[in-house]
């Protein structure tokens, strides 16, 4: 099973946090206190990640979905809402449409969406390098092309600092799972289908994917979206105040009682 950590706070409602890549149940230490106060938190390692068992060079995506599933069975959760960040938002997109009974909103802080030609070449261009150069090199090259920008420095600096954790074939592997989910065409058309509650967070700094998520939202019938001002990629933890401020009012908005979760 996935490495998890919860935090029971006997209330009526869970929220599911599933982080990006390199990332672990700690990227989300900032959302501990705030949405604690409502809510019962669990946190997930992804495969490869943190805690959880290793996954070598391939991630399978149905693997992926039924792993997140099988810590909600264990742990008696029917319902929740998601929260994911970066590439953790293409593995709760994929999820919903995959078990949407589990759902009851998602938030997606720093969506990636629609940059299938630009992850091809990533790919690539990771595969290539982590031959010759050290994963952190390896590391960088990634960030700075999925973050090229002057005002991206944090967030590049912030996603350095995590993927340390993550060994060189995961990384690649889920790089390659993030470039395969461009190619799944249904998951948007099942998502306008099922007509879920999406919120989409993003600092306004994080122009390579501003386009392609305001596109998506534009098309979907019950979603949402938010920018956060001054703030990059990273947005949960580069402005996690603003962040934590946006996801709770939309929970709030969406959860007018507990029945609703």
């Amino acid at each position: 099973m996935l490495n998890y950590k919860i935090y029971d706070n006997q209330k009526d409602c869970w929220v599911v946090f599933l982080h990006g890549i390199g990332g672990s149940t700690k990227t989300w230490l900032r959302q501990i206190k705030s949405f604690s106060d409502k809510y019962n938190l669990l946190m997930i390692d992804l495969p490869g990640h943190g805690e959880s068992q290793d996954i070598g060079d391939k991630v399978d995506i149905n693997f992926v979905n039924d792993s997140i599933k099988e810590v909600l069975d264990f742990l008696n959760i029917q319902k929740a809402d998601f929260i994911g960040l970066s590439m953790g938002t293409l593995v709760i997109l994929n999820f919903a449409t995959a078990y949407p009974q589990y759902v009851s909103s998602l938030i997606l802080g720093g969506a990636i969406i629609n940059l299938e030609g630009i992850y091809r070449i990533v790919t690539k261009v990771a595969s290539k390098f982590r031959k010759i150069m050290p994963k952190e090199t390896t590391y960088k090259v990634f960030a700075n092309i999925i973050m090229p920008a002057k005002w991206h420095k944090l967030s590049r600096r912030l996603f350095f600092m995590e993927s340390k954790r993550l060994n060189a074939k995961n990384f690649i592997a889920w790089v390659a799972y993030m470039t395969n989910f461009k190619r799944e065409k249904t998951i948007i058309k099942k998502l306008k289908e099922l007509k879920m509650n999406i919120c989409f967070i993003s600092g306004e700094y994080d122009k390579c994917f501003i386009s392609g998520i305001k596109h998506l939202s534009d098309k979907l019938i019950n979603s949402k979206f938010e920018i956060i001002r001054q703030c990059g990629h990273v947005c949960t933890i580069e402005k996690h105040k603003e962040f934590n401020e946006c996801a709770l009012n939309y929970l709030n908005l969406i959860h007018v009682s507990p029945a609703t979760c």
